[in-house]
């Protein structure tokens, strides 16, 4: 019998979905902002995907593409995932366009800061 606790934890809506933090929730509508803004087009939330050969499966927080026309996940996270280590080896071998992974600002509140971009071994030229 699983329980459950009195007090649900709070939603964080944006973008038509729910995500798990307000800083998740921050990232979707800053993007919706830079799509309205015609500085990305193609915004995508929760694309998901199969790395490998094995189709080890990975769901991205977005994808887009940016001004050159590239091909952009972005996957923001609080370093909390034990799969992202995984994750990153597979994206670089296999990765259909740029991972980019991105954290809250421990600088400025309500910014968020790259942390990584892998760029796949297929597209070693793409460097913004």
């Amino acid at each position: 019998m699983s329980r459950r606790n009195k007090t649900p934890a709070p939603q964080h809506r944006a973008g038509g979905h729910v995500w798990p933090t307000t800083e998740a929730a921050d990232r979707c509508r800053a993007l919706e902002f830079c799509e309205a803004a015609r500085a990305i087009s193609g915004l995508e939330l929760h694309p998901r995907l199969k790395l490998s050969d094995a189709g080890v499966p990975y769901t991205a927080d977005f994808s887009y593409l940016d001004t050159d026309g590239a091909l952009v996940f972005e996957d923001f996270n609080t370093g909390r995932d034990p799969r992202l280590k995984d994750i990153v080896r597979l994206w670089a071998a296999y990765g259909p366009g740029v991972l980019i992974l991105t954290r809250p600002s421990r600088q400025v509140p309500g910014a968020t800061e790259t942390t990584r971009r892998i760029v796949p071994s297929n597209e070693r030229e793409y460097r913004p």
